[in-house]
């Protein structure tokens, strides 16, 4: 019986606490959307430009037919 009420305590405050987070997140979006922001990251997702390292001369050699070449031997 302990462990039952214990069990239900701890889900009613996770309710509760996704309860308030929930009202939180709706004032946040209410507020930039009375600024004008919401409008704007609608329209420019956030892009992000990761760098690309060159492959090195070395690197390039293909390796493929030294390895089919040991597994057909």
């Amino acid at each position: 019986m302990r462990n039952e009420i214990a069990q239900e305590k701890r889900e009613n405050q996770a309710f509760i606490a996704k309860a308030e987070k929930s009202k939180m997140i709706e004032s946040i979006q209410k507020r930039r959307e009375e600024k004008g922001e919401m409008e704007h990251a609608k329209q420019s997702p956030v892009q992000r430009h990761i760098p690309q390292k060159r492959v090195l001369e070395s690197q390039k050699k293909d390796v493929r037919p030294s390895v089919l070449h040991k597994a057909f031997d």
